[in-house]
């Protein structure tokens, strides 16, 4: 078996072995590199956190306005249920409610005939109503509006008042369509005046 030659320089200086760490000037420019990203990693994220605020403020304030939107068109139909719809399911649920009231008073007293007082026009269109009803005394009253009514049974007396309701059902959506124009307006956009 051939072995190689091997030859060694004798006239040469010797080598220095290479150091392989880092020089010191690699390692100073690799800290003011990891220092310059390091800055604009932060830039780009607090910019990034700004746009994103500014994108929910911009949604919340898009909300609101879609919210008072809505609300401000469903006013039109509030007033019109205050103004004809509530009056009119009133004037004819009257009868149903009396006659819920009439029952009630005679399942509470079987003996006694209640009396309906009502005004003289409500007399006039529930007589012929009643007449399938538990025997009641019909009384007009004039002290009485049209859509009020007084039951006496055995000592106890029940009060219905159907204009108060209406009022106040009228109250509560007119109430509705006034506060819709000026509480519905987003917190940041409200007029101070």
């Amino acid at each position: 078996m051939t072995r190689p030659l091997r030859f060694e320089p004798f006239d040469a200086s010797p080598v220095a072995p290479v150091s392989l760490e880092p020089s010191a000037d690699w390692r100073a420019g690799h800290a003011c590199g990891l220092a310059e990203a390091s800055e604009g990693d932060a830039h780009r994220r607090a910019l990034a956190e700004e746009a994103a605020l500014a994108m929910l403020a911009d949604l919340a304030f898009t909300w609101a306005e879609a919210r008072a939107g809505v609300l401000g068109a469903l006013v039109p139909l509030f007033r019109a249920l205050g103004d004809r719809l509530v009056p009119d399911l009133a004037g004819a649920a009257f009868p149903l409610h009396l006659c819920d009231a009439l029952l009630r008073a005679a399942a509470e007293d079987v003996a006694a005939v209640p009396d309906l007082c009502v005004c003289p026009e409500d007399a006039a269109r529930l007589a012929p109503i009643l007449t399938h009803a538990p025997p009641v005394r019909l009384v007009p009253d004039p002290a009485l509006e049209s859509g009020q009514a007084r039951i006496a049974c055995g000592g106890v007396e029940t009060a219905l008042d159907t204009p108060a309701l209406v009022a106040a059902l009228c109250e509560i959506l007119a109430a509705f369509g006034d506060r819709s124009d000026h509480s519905l307006q987003p917190e940041g956009r409200r007029d101070h005046g």
